[in-house]
């Protein structure tokens, strides 16, 4: 009777055991491919940032970013997790499938789709060690692959982009040597990177082709190719700037650090307080005069630079108010627009800053100012940007974002003040 009521609790435990790993095994996955347009076709690299959960991952550009909800993805029941492998994966035509069994016996292999469906299965008695298999047949989605032995279960997915008519397939190839494990399954076409991610999830997603750099910001809610479009932003030091489309606006992704004009003239640098007050000509600075500052938060020029009509790059000009009412509007006014342009992490912000999304990929840093007469202040609280209007007298207009609020506001501001720059493609 004992031996029963204990054969009972076993069976009713592995049984909820794999009730968990069946909901977990056919949770909607997304499969995220990258592809480029414009200036260049290809991506080299891609950086991924969820801006809710404060995650990244550097994958290489042919890469399938597999975002999932619960990153284990294998049978809480396996004692070998990770001992199932695809190659290639996606597939197209066909896949790969290594399996390796910790004991021999009979083993049977269930394939599903991605709601569940059974629509192949095959039983084998195998010996203990590593078995390929042959999966083909398969139409564009994602499938899960079950092994089940009278002792265990796991489980592993893999994606198809390719639309094979028929029935499903599965084939015994053979047994792998160890020596030939690695060779066959370190390298495939491509890779299936990782990335935890929850539904409504906000992802910032920079791609990297060359020289050329693109971000944009999505929340994914299917397996889909996103294709960036590479646009040359070259300043007068050679620097290439990322891009980020907002709207019908192509903006630079980071405030400006160049140190020439865009015919290749040098930009004067003044450190010294009583000089900067003196000018009437164009100047940068780094905030606090530390090159530290440069690439975090770009330099501090005052308007004359911008009056010069030379400080960005060829095809790209310094915002107008009105251009930047433009994005204001787009984004929903005034009082919304903040949140959306403004890097979320308290990295550089300070933690004040509160309920924002940077759902544009804007990343807009509070690099601060410099006095006319010459003090720097404000870094950590306030980004000022300038446009290139002129206001009454010595003043010119200028945008600017606070740590304490979601709004942007626009103001007159002395010329000779230091503050960053943004540019706008022609």
């Amino acid at each position: 009777m004992k031996s029963s009521f204990h054969f009972t609790k076993c069976a009713i435990s592995i049984y909820l055991l794999l009730i968990v790993s069946s909901s977990d095994i056919f949770s909607q996955d997304i499969f995220l491919s990258f592809a480029g347009t414009g200036a260049s076709t290809t991506v080299a690299s891609v950086r991924i940032e969820n801006l809710v959960q404060n995650t990244s991952k550097e994958i290489n550009g042919t890469d399938i970013l597999h975002l999932m909800g619960t990153i284990t993805g294998i049978d809480p029941l396996s004692p070998n997790k990770d001992k199932i492998s695809f190659s290639p994966n996606p597939m197209t035509d066909y896949t790969s499938m290594m399996i390796e069994l910790a004991t021999a016996g009979e083993t049977f292999i269930t394939l599903f789709d991605n709601s569940g469906r059974k629509i192949a299965d095959k039983k084998n008695i195998l010996s203990k060690g590593q078995h390929i298999f042959r999966i083909e047949g398969l139409n564009e989605g994602i499938y899960i692959a079950r092994i089940s032995t009278p002792i265990y279960t796991y489980s592993g997915k893999f994606f198809c982009t390719g639309k094979q008519p028929g029935t499903a397939r599965i084939t015994y190839e053979n047994t792998v040597e160890s020596a030939d494990i690695e060779k066959s399954f370190s390298t495939g076409s491509k890779g299936d990177v990782v990335m935890q991610y929850n539904t409504g999830d906000l992802l910032k997603i920079t791609a990297i082709s060359g020289n050329y750099s693109t971000v944009i910001t999505d929340i994914p809610a299917t397996s889909k190719t996103i294709t960036f479009t590479f646009a040359e932003c070259m300043a007068g030091d050679n620097i290439n700037y990322p891009v980020v489309q907002i709207g019908s606006q192509l903006w630079m992704a980071e405030n400006l650090r160049s140190t020439l004009f865009n015919d290749g003239m040098a930009i004067e640098n003044v450190t010294d307080d009583f000089i900067w007050s003196g000018l009437a000509t164009p100047a940068y600075c780094w905030y606090d005069n530390q090159i530290s500052n440069k690439n975090t938060y770009g330099a501090l020029y005052n308007w004359f630079v911008v009056g010069s009509g030379k400080i960005c790059p060829l095809g790209w000009h310094v915002p107008s108010d009105a251009e930047w009412g433009t994005l204001i509007t787009y984004l929903g006014g005034e009082t919304l627009a903040g949140g959306k342009l403004k890097e979320t992490t308290a990295a550089h912000w300070l933690s004040t800053n509160l309920n924002v999304s940077n759902s544009t990929g804007f990343t807009a840093r509070p690099g601060g100012h410099r006095y006319y007469a010459g003090p720097f202040g404000n870094i950590t609280w306030d980004g000022f940007w300038w446009s290139t209007d002129e206001g009454p007298a010595t003043y010119g207009w200028y945008m600017n974002m606070n740590h304490g609020y979601n709004t942007v506001s626009r103001s007159n501001y002395y010329k000779k003040n230091g503050a960053s720059i943004r540019c706008l493609k022609n």
